[in-house]
């Protein structure tokens, strides 16, 4: 059953340009590495909404025009 579940998901590839973004993103808004990394895949990617119960990402998604969804109302 995981296994099915795992195969309906689709996985973004992490690059150099990403690893970039990230960094810049770790320098400019004092994020952890992994929420960088998520962010900057996002951005990356050109997904515009963002879950996460984390308030580390309120400044960066009101800077960078990203809709953070943070609360089950919101969904």
């Amino acid at each position: 059953m995981g296994e099915l579940l795992l195969k309906s998901f689709n996985f973004l590839e992490i690059n150099k340009k990403i690893l970039n973004l990230s960094l810049f993103y770790i320098k400019k808004y004092n994020l952890k590495p992994n929420d960088s990394l998520i962010f900057a895949t996002c951005k990356y990617y050109g997904i515009k909404k963002l879950i996460s119960l984390d308030n580390d990402y309120k400044k960066i998604c009101e800077d960078e025009n990203m809709i953070l969804i943070n609360s089950k109302d919101l969904l």
